[in-house]
């Protein structure tokens, strides 16, 4: 008898599939949050680096293009592998995607509320005084 049910079952049950990724408008708000996470990101460091130091915010004295490379890598890994989870068909599957984009979310509020810490020195702040002196020198 359970045969015959298991049978039945398998020929007049329609099987369901899955989306593909491009289709669900999850992926995309997951996409879009993830991209405009960066850009405020990437955005506020700029801003932070004009008005309070190159010191004071993310990256400190380091490259701006790495830096910038740094978010944009993060949230391509994010992303990639929520994707990969999803297929997986892990119930969990944005969070690596949300990770990189609390990352954004903290270091871009972090950027906006910097603030120059030492004293100012014709406009700049004092440790980007003394870093553009020392970059001077070296150039030199």
């Amino acid at each position: 008898m359970r045969v015959i049910a298991l049978t039945l079952a398998i020929l007049f049950c329609n099987a369901v599939e899955a989306k593909p990724w491009y289709k669900d408008p999850k992926v995309w708000l997951l996409a879009g949050i993830q991209a405009g996470t960066a850009g405020w990101q990437i955005k506020a460091s700029h801003d932070c680096r004009a008005r309070a130091g190159i010191g004071s915010c993310f990256g400190g004295y380091g490259e701006r293009k790495a830096m910038v490379g740094f978010v944009i890598g993060l949230n391509a890994a994010g992303f990639g592998m929520s994707m990969w989870w999803r297929s997986e068909d892990l119930p969990e599957w944005s969070i690596p995607g949300l990770a990189a984009t609390g990352f954004n979310v903290i270091d871009a509020a972090r950027n906006q509320h910097a603030r120059c810490e030492t004293v100012v020195i014709g406009g700049q702040c004092q440790d980007d005084a003394a870093h553009e002196a020392g970059m001077r020198y070296k150039l030199r």
